[in-house]
């Protein structure tokens, strides 16, 4: 098993193949995983610019890294496995370390970016759930969410208080969903 130093700026494959992603090999902060030994949280790191800095800050969670000369991108963060961890990582023939104070700034933002994410994570799903409930209720019979059978829908849409009337294999995904005619029915009623 290769030695992977907590903290420790390391060139690593992040196989990103999205235009939002990192791509290739590229330097970036290990931060070891508390059960697994194989796998790591790695924060990738770009070179300082002003330009970079500046809208590291207005979209915020990047952390300058003034010792290494870099921002360390919190946002991008990335799990990998120990066969992504090429080597430490060296900058004109010389080993690329932050100073300790440097990395306990990123850690913090790491978990700064964990809690915000997680937290903005829970109200989606409380939206989600809250909504699920009330078109629940509207419906007349639940037991139709728990076979997913077709169902013959009459809709009444805002601007059209004649209805529509259709059949869809409909399930409550979609039927929550963003591009859902049922999101935006002002009322729902059984036709048979």
């Amino acid at each position: 098993m290769k030695k992977v130093i907590n903290g420790c700026i390391y060139a690593i494959d992040l196989g990103g193949t999205e235009e939002y992603e990192f791509k290739g090999v590229h330097p970036a902060m290990v931060v070891r995983m508390l059960k697994e030994e194989k796998m790591y949280y790695v924060v990738p790191l770009t070179t300082y610019t002003k330009e970079r800095w500046e809208k590291c800050k207005r979209q915020g969670f990047g952390c300058r890294i003034v010792s290494t000369n870099s921002i360390a991108r919190v946002d991008k963060i990335n799990i990998v496995t120990e066969k992504q961890i090429h080597s430490r990582y060296y900058n004109s023939e010389k080993l690329v370390c932050a100073e300790p104070a440097e990395i306990e700034k990123v850690i913090l933002r790491v978990e700064e970016y964990f809690k915000l994410s997680n937290q903005k994570g829970l109200n989606e799903y409380k939206k989600f759930y809250s909504e699920k409930k009330v078109f629940e209720n509207k419906m007349p019979d639940t037991s139709f969410w728990k076979e997913l059978y077709p169902v013959f829908f009459y809709f009444t849409f805002p601007g059209n208080p004649v209805g529509i009337p259709g059949k869809m294999d409909l399930t409550l995904d979609y039927a929550l969903s963003d591009t859902s005619p049922c999101r935006e029915a002002c009322s729902f009623t059984s036709s048979s």
